[in-house]
């Protein structure tokens, strides 16, 4: 929910949790939260968090939050493959917000850091993103 929270605060007209293992305790905590913010839809998606960046259009979301570490996946060449995926569909316009998060995608640049919370906000590089707008 608190990433719901996020989204309400940034102005995003929907938001969508992807929560393979705790679907049915997010969507508990999300519904409450739905009522009271009717501008912003919300939907928990049952799925492996690559597998659902898999299915979305390149340059499509524009906000990604992700709070991934080894405790929560192990394998670092999973959370590499997240992080090119989030780059991959990390609209030109979008930010990267991560909270205890071990993925840093190459091709961003941090532009805010809240060390006492470990929340941290990336752009794309402007190198980046003037070679996805041309």
């Amino acid at each position: 929910p608190s990433g719901f929270k996020v989204a309400c605060a940034g102005g995003a007209r929907a938001y969508i949790a992807v929560e393979k293992y705790f679907a049915s305790y997010l969507e508990q905590g999300l519904n409450p939260l739905l009522e009271q913010n009717p501008n912003t839809s919300g939907q928990v998606v049952d799925l492996d968090m690559l597998d659902y960046l898999r299915v979305l259009p390149s340059r499509s979301v524009s906000i990604v939050t992700a709070g991934i570490d080894d405790c929560i996946i192990r394998s670092e060449l999973k959370r590499q493959a997240i992080a090119r995926e989030i780059l991959r569909v990390l609209h030109p316009d979008g930010a990267l917000l991560t909270y205890h998060s071990m993925v840093t995608p190459e091709g961003l640049e941090l532009i805010k850091s809240v060390e006492t919370m470990e929340l941290r906000i990336y752009r794309l590089k402007s190198d980046e993103k003037a070679e996805i707008t041309n």
